[in-house]
Order: C-alpha cells, then structure tokens, then sequence
C-alpha cells in the first residue's frame, strides 16, 4: 500500500492522478492537473516532502524512482520574447516521462 507523511496539496478537483503500489510520498507534495491530463507513477515511487507535480499534459515516473526533497516537475513552460517579461507571452507543454530507477 501507499504511505502518505503528511499533508497532500490539489489545486484543482479533480486532480487526476494514478498512483502505484507501495510508493511513498511525503509531506506538503503539490499535484495540480489540468482537466485532461494525468499524472502516473509506477510502483514503489518515493518522493520526499515538499515536491510540485504541475501537468497540462502529462507526467509519467516510472517504477523505483526517488525524488528528493522541493523538486518541482511541470510539463510547460513560459514563452519569453527578449525584452519582455512572461506575464501574457502563454506557454508551450509537452508531456514529462521519467524512466525507472532514477533519482533526482
């Protein structure tokens, strides 16, 4: 089974997430999904506290995978055209897929 240390943090509801077996996943971990994308973990996954799962499209991290503590994943990121903040510029995704038995 799945252990949780602590708190976990949705933005939206629903947040689509599928978790695997006998993962662990510590304290004030993020998820936000948008409405049609989902966030994947294989079996045994351990994520320490702290970490930020943002998907537009997807994420997917593959079994025996650790990530350690305040690591943040998104599948976007902002335009910049120089000379120009972010704010307004949108963004392009791109779905995330971690292999097994990686650390980060």
């Amino acid at each position: 089974s799945t252990t949780v240390y602590g708190r976990i943090l949705v933005l939206h509801r629903p947040c689509r997430l599928r978790i695997g077996r006998r993962c662990r996943i510590g304290d004030s971990t993020y998820f936000a999904t948008s409405l049609t994308s989902i966030i994947e973990w294989g079996s045994d996954v351990t994520v320490n506290l702290g970490c930020v799962f943002v998907a537009v499209e997807g994420i997917r991290i593959g079994d025996n995978t650790a990530i350690a503590e305040y690591v943040s994943i998104r599948d976007q990121a902002h335009n910049s055209a120089p000379g120009h903040g972010v704010r307004g510029q949108g963004y392009k995704a791109g779905a995330v897929e971690i292999g097994k038995n990686v650390w980060i």
